[in-house]
């Protein structure tokens, strides 16, 4: 069996004695080193993830305002249409005037033979 040991100081201290040991410290030693890139990976992923937020955040701003400019141009564009604009653009007064009613026709549309 092999031994490993640490001195410090003048005093030495066992890591590993016999195959048990070993493979239990190596065991332990993956554990931490797994422990410690998952750690580091979900750091870095969620930094990314706050800077795209902030990212979509200021790109949101950017679109409100202009759904906001668009809304102004659009309130200032209707309120240049009246009578005289349809006039000029060729529209005329309708010579008949027809309401209809909210009676359903007594004859409708159907399809024969389910087709």
């Amino acid at each position: 069996m092999k031994k490993y040991a640490i001195q410090i100081n003048n005093r030495t201290f066992t890591v590993v004695e016999g195959q048990i040991e070993r493979a239990t410290f190596n065991f332990l030693v993956s554990v931490l080193a797994v422990s410690f890139i998952s750690y580091v990976l979900f750091v870095g992923m969620t930094i990314l993830n706050v800077v795209d937020r902030k990212n979509l955040g200021n790109d949101n701003m950017a679109l409100k305002s202009t759904v906001t400019d668009l809304e102004l141009s659009y309130l200032s564009e209707t309120k240049k249409i009246d009578l005289n604009m349809a006039y000029s653009m060729g529209f005329k007064d309708a010579a008949v005037t027809a309401f209809v009613g909210s009676k359903a026709p007594e004859k409708a549309l159907t399809l024969a033979n389910n087709e």
